[in-house]
């Protein structure tokens, strides 16, 4: 009976041993995603604060915000320096510039990277749907931020937004975006999490089999 006892107890001891490790796996798991997250945005702000800082602000004081600009060369040009940042990073799925009309109070594009036949391409002046209360407030307040994951009506991504600011008078004169593919976002953090769940699943289950010996070595 007391055997019987014993082993019943042996085992809701290890039970508990067991999902306390896994426990702590999650913990670790979790701390460690959110790290990766955090510090993932962060990188995003700066690549495209620093974007921000190299793109040549007369072409965009220049442009009108219609259709009438696909025909002039400071649309083309900023047509190409933004081909040009999408091709240098293949994690890039697509980079534009907004603009706000103040009679609207809506943003609208300027100029964006897809090419023409893309389903995705956004002809100047068009109304750019997915602007929040915090994009919107981004511009006014001429803030870097990284917004998502979230899906919008080009797919699922995470956002970096950073203000172009005009140098003679300090305003924002235009908003470049930075889109990059949520999969690809996520996958880090998963593996992150994932590697770090499995570390300290084997650490916490070592520690576990190190007490048990020592105990068991001191019963006998």
């Amino acid at each position: 009976m007391n055997k019987s006892k014993n082993k019943k107890s042996t085992k809701k001891v290890l039970f508990l041993e067991f999902l306390s490790v896994l426990i702590f796996g999650l913990i670790c798991a979790f701390v460690v995603g959110s790290f990766v997250v955090k510090e993932e945005k962060k990188s995003l702000i700066d690549r495209v604060s620093i974007v921000s800082k190299a793109i040549y602000r007369a072409p965009i004081l220049e442009l009108s915000g219609n259709k009438n600009d696909l025909e002039t060369v400071d649309y083309n040009y900023l047509k190409k320096k933004l081909l040009d940042i999408r091709g240098a990073s293949s994690d890039i799925s697509s980079v534009y510039l907004l603009g706000y009309d103040a009679d609207m109070a809506k943003m609208f594009f300027y100029v964006d990277s897809e090419p023409v036949v893309s389903k995705n391409y956004s002809i100047p002046g068009e109304i750019y749907p997915d602007a929040t209360e915090e994009i919107l407030n981004g511009f006014m307040e001429k803030k870097s931020f990284a917004y998502g994951p979230h899906k919008d009506s080009r797919g699922d991504f995470v956002t970096a937004y950073a203000p172009i600011l005009s140098p003679d008078t300090g305003q924002t004169v235009a908003m470049i975006a930075m889109d990059i593919n949520s999969s690809k976002f996520l996958s880090k953090v998963f593996y992150s999490g994932a590697f770090a769940f499995l570390i300290s699943v084997l650490f916490g289950l070592f520690i576990v089999t190190v007490y048990r010996l020592r105990m068991n070595l001191k019963n006998e």
